[in-house]
Formats: structure tokens, sequence, C-alpha cells
């Protein structure tokens, strides 16, 4: 929690209530209090919940319901939930170049008992009797396949996620102590939720059902101690020391069995020291971190091992001012160890299990940036980094069905640490109310880590892999925005915006192709936003590009189309003695597009929400 005085208002806060329509039905609560000299307190709690989300058309992409398209591709029917079974193997007619001229004159005469075996011939004929074959292929199989019908593995409805509900309550509780040494203050956060995946999985040692919805739970608990002491030292300008203690339970459910889950207890510190200016120009601050947790898996087809992660780093950043030129400098030495605990309920012989091994990552990371102010209100920067990434313990140790993803997840131990070089060039300048930024960057990975599909499907799930890349990501942003104040019509803030982002592989992936799936696609858009005495409106429209390059890892050719997402929204302010009373009502998705995020491994099973609004009441006291 941040402190604070304030000896003319010793109580304030905030109460905000909405209805949603196709949203969260939403309510929060906030107070502060002080004793106008050095206590402060503060209390904020609130919920958010929903039961359903409504989509404009069918939650699965249209594909998911094409069996021309499905029926030769078994990845994409896994990715759709649906199966399009094999009957038997039928002759090809694409296989021959001409069509019998005797059968087409006598295949109504059953008793010569013709069959479609005989309607088709590689056999010209005499003097060419036999017309060509309009279905006739190159190269094409003698027998195809033949399918049964489209199959769901749960019925999906018309206009309508299934298991789209979601739950979430929140509290916090904190004091802090103000003074002339600086403050010191201790908060308590919890967090609870509780949501559907957009999916349906299937555990065959527990539902008698077959495909069951699956349920995701955490439930946290965080208590902090903040400390900012002023000139504790000749020389010191600042130290700053926070401890926290964080407790978590983690659950998958199927139904209501558990298949897997973990409880977590992680204990940190950092201490940073910020020294006084040297020679009124060299600014910096130094310090230390460290953080210990212990991971304890719990279900019956539990993802992760028990684990204990040991993590500790020094740093240092030195800003030195050389008007007009600025340099910065900071360097990060750090050290990320796991240990192994019990494996429960793994597959021996898959990736994650059969390799799981303690392992160590040493790491640094450094950082330069130049910056030349040619006038008080612009800026050229240069920013140069070297960064290196211990694995997380999922990319390590899975090594079982991860239902919140609806995949069987498998971590490698073998895995290297993650290393990115990046170049960063940006400019802006603000002048007259006009505030105008572009940047350019680039990131070359080495190791980059990402899950790949291995084509091994168990229980209705996928199977992927974390596996590692070289990977080059670069693009650039523009930023503009204009701010008018008239004394006739208020407040005018317009602002435009357009992001650049494309990827390149050194060579062609396994399983992918070219290009690594779910990666964020480039977009571009604005806002106005007006206030007028007592009214307060916007109005928003970003437009999400189609990807020229996909992953192959269901179909290369399969491109996620483009979508613009509009939003509109209107407020009256009501001032109420000392006090302040909004009203608001705000619509999302205004045109009820389907919006598919490329970022989305579940893309093809749901589409963002359709239009859906919010009525709302907000009390400032």
């Amino acid at each position: 929690m941040k402190p604070f005085r304030n000896k003319f208002c010793k109580i304030s806060g905030q109460v905000n209530l909405n209805k949603g329509f196709n949203a969260a039905d939403q309510g929060s609560f906030k107070l502060n209090v002080n004793d106008g000299s050095h206590w402060a307190g503060h209390i904020d709690a609130s919920i958010s919940k929903i039961s359903s989300i409504k989509v404009p058309h069918n939650s699965k992409a249209a594909v998911c319901y094409d069996k021309s398209y499905l029926q030769s591709r078994t990845d994409l029917q896994r990715q759709c939930q649906v199966v399009i079974p094999v009957l038997n193997d039928v002759i090809n007619p694409a296989y021959f170049k001409y069509i019998s001229q005797y059968y087409l004159d006598n295949y109504q005469d059953k008793s010569l008992g013709l069959s479609e075996g005989d309607k088709y011939t590689n056999n010209r004929g005499f003097m060419g009797v036999n017309p060509p074959n309009p279905l006739y292929v190159p190269n094409s199989p003698y027998y195809m396949e033949e399918f049964g019908e489209l199959k769901e593995y749960r019925t999906y409805p018309k206009g309508k996620i299934p298991n789209s509900h979601s739950e979430t309550k929140t509290f916090t509780l904190g004091t802090s102590y103000v003074g002339d040494f600086g403050y010191t203050g201790l908060s308590w956060h919890y967090f609870n939720t509780n949501y559907g995946v957009l999916g349906f999985a299937y555990l065959a040692s527990q539902t008698d059902e077959g495909y069951a919805p699956v349920t995701v739970k955490n439930q946290t608990h965080r208590l902090s101690w903040d400390t900012h002491w002023v000139s504790p030292l000749k020389g010191i300008d600042s130290l700053d020391f926070q401890v926290n203690y964080q407790h978590s339970k983690d659950q998958e459910l199927l139904n209501s069995t558990v298949s897997n889950g973990f409880l977590s207890h992680n204990y940190a510190y950092r201490l940073s020291l910020s020294h006084t200016p040297l020679f009124e120009r060299f600014v910096g601050t130094i310090g230390t971190d460290f953080s210990y947790q212990t991971v304890k898996a719990k279900g019956q087809d539990s993802y992760l091992p028990d684990l204990k992660r040991k993590a500790y780093s020094l740093f240092a950043i030195e800003t030195l001012d050389l008007a007009p030129f600025m340099l910065e400098f900071g360097h990060r030495i750090g050290k990320v160890s796991y240990k192994l605990g019990d494996l429960h309920n793994s597959r021996s012989q898959s990736v994650g299990a059969y390799y799981a091994k303690d392992r160590t990552f040493t790491l640094q990371n450094t950082h330069f940036a130049l910056q030349f102010n040619p006038t008080e209100n612009s800026y050229l920067k240069l920013q140069r980094t070297w960064a290196e990434r211990a694995l997380e313990m999922n990319e390590l140790y899975a090594n079982n069905n991860h239902y919140a993803l609806l995949i069987e997840e498998q971590g490698d131990a073998r895995l290297q640490k993650e290393k990115n070089k990046a170049w960063e060039l940006s400019a802006g300048i603000e002048q007259g109310g006009v505030n105008a930024s572009v940047s350019w960057y680039r990131n070359q990975f080495n190791h980059f880590t990402y899950l790949g599909y291995t084509s091994i499907v168990r229980n209705g799930l996928m199977a992927k892999q974390w596996r590692q890349t070289p990977l080059t990501l670069a693009g650039w942003e523009v930023d503009l925005s204009y701010k008018l104040d008239t004394q006739q019509w208020g407040t005018w803030n317009w602002h435009v915006f357009y992001d650049h982002i494309q990827q390149k592989l050194p060579h062609r992936l396994t399983g992918l192709g070219n290009y690594l799936p779910n990666l964020p696609s480039s977009r571009f858009g604005g806002d106005l936003s007006v206030e007028y005495q007592n009214w307060r409106a916007f109005f928003s429209a970003i437009h999400y590009k189609a990807q020229k390059h996909v992953s192959n890892e269901v179909d290369e050719k399969l491109i996620n189309p483009s979508f613009t997402l509009v939003d509109v929204g209107v407020s009256y302010v009501y001032p109420w003695k000392q006090n302040e009373v909004e009203i608001y009502f705000n619509i999302n998705n205004l045109t009820n597009r389907e919006a598919r995020s490329n970022t989305s491994p579940l893309k093809f099973l749901a589409p963002q929400a359709g239009r859906n609004a919010v009525l709302g009441l907000k009390v400032n006291f």
C-alpha cells in the first residue's frame, strides 16, 4: 500500500457498482483513513461475477464445422474438439482419367450388376469412346478414405461460449506510519478466482461422462512489509526495503474431480540504496533481492512435481546527466536454482519426467542507453540490452495434462537459459498540445522457448513440448495524441497509434513451419475522449490485422481473420456536497464482431465476447 498524509481529509474512498449485460457484474469499495499526522490506513474489496458469455455466431470458428476441409486434417479436428471417423477405404474417382461409356449406357440395368467401381477407367476405349473424367487429378491414390459424420466432443450451443463462467473476489487491508524519516507500511491482500476453461477435456480414470468441463481455481494470500527511509546515512539519498510472503492454492477440476493442482509458498525480500548525486550529475541505485519458493503437487493428474526454487541477484543502475545528453548503465547478476522433489503420477517415459533433474541458471543482464534532448520537449534515445532468463517450472518439469491450456504439457530439464540481444531506437516530441513518439525495436533471441506440437494425442488432449529455437522479433510503434482545450466545448483528447511486429526464424521447424504460433498481430487504432462541463464521453476503435505468415502447427493456409473492435462510453459527474457521484454507461465491441485473437491457444473454440455493456454508479467521497 502507498502511505499518505492529508491534514484536510481524514477519510476518503470510493464505491463502485455496475450491472453487466453480457459482461461481469462488479462491485468494489475503497476506504482511506488517516489521523492527519502520521498514521494511515487502507481497506478495499471487490467482487466480479458472470455466468456465461454470448458471442455473435457460433463459439467455435466456422472452419470447425467444415467437414470437407477438416476430414483430412486431424490436427485441426483436435483443436476444434471434433472427430470425423474413417469408415473404410473406397475407390478414388480422382485416380481415373475416364468415365466408362458402357457404364453410362447401362447402369440402370440392374441385371448387369454394375457398381460404382465400374464407372471409372484409365482405358480411353475403342476410338476414344470413353469421356474424360472431370474429377481426375494426376498422381492421386487408387483408394481414398470414406468418412463418417462430424461429431463434437460436446455440443456447443449457438450464440454462447460454454463453460464461460467466472467469479473473482479480492480484499486488501493495510496500515502505514509516515514520518520525517520516510514511511513504513504493512498490508495483507487476498485473491480468489474461479473460472471455466473454454473447452472440454477427458479424465479417463475419474469421469463416467467422457468429456467434461474444466474449472480453474486459485486462492492467494499475500503479506507485504514496505519501508522507505530518507537519508539514513551520509551519501545515501534513500533506502527501500520490501519483504513479502505469499501462499497460493491452485486447482484444475473436471466436473468436481480435482485433476491437478499445487500448493506454493513464496518468501521474498528486496533491498535497494539510492546514493546522493555525485558531482551533481551522477545518480543511481544499487540493490539485492532474494526469493525462495516451495511447490507441493496435488491431484489425480498433477503435471508438476514437488519443487523448491531459490533465486537471488545483485543489481545496479547509474545515470549520468551531461545535458543535453544522458547516459544510463545497468547491470544485474543472478542465480536461479531448482531442486527436484517427488514426481506425482508422472508418465515415466515422457520428456518432462524422463529428463527431470536439478537445474541451476547463472544469469547476466546488461543495459545501456544514450538519450539526446535537443530541446526541453523532445528526445532521441538509443538502447542496447543483453538479457538472460531462467526457465520457469513448467518449461522444465511439466509432465502431464494441463487442463487450463487443454493440452498435455511436457517440459524438458535439458533446455538452456533464454538469451536476448535487443536494440531500441525511439524519438518523441511534445509541443502545443501535440505529443508524438515513434520507436523501432529488434529482439534477437537465442534459445527462445516455445510450446511445440508433438503429433501425439492422449485422452483427447494434444501433447505439446517446450522447445527452443533462435528467433528474431522486430517491429515499430507510432503514437500520436493531441489535447485541445476550448472554452465553449470543453476538453478534447485525440489519440492514434500503430503497432507493427514481425518474426523471423533461421530455419523451418518440425511441425511448425517457418513461423511460431500464438504471437501478437500488428494493429492500429485511435480514440477520442471529451470532457464538457459534467459530461464525459469516449470513442475508440482498434483494428487487428490478419497475419500474412502463420505457423503450420494446425494449417499454414488457415489465416486468422482481421477484425475491428469499437468501444463507446458516456458518463455524467454530479457534485454532491463535498463528494462526487458519477453515472456511466459503456459498450464494448459495439459492432458485435467475431474477434479471435491470434495469441489465444483456444482461438478455434471461443472468440472474445460479443457486444457487451455495463451500467454503473461510482461515488467518490
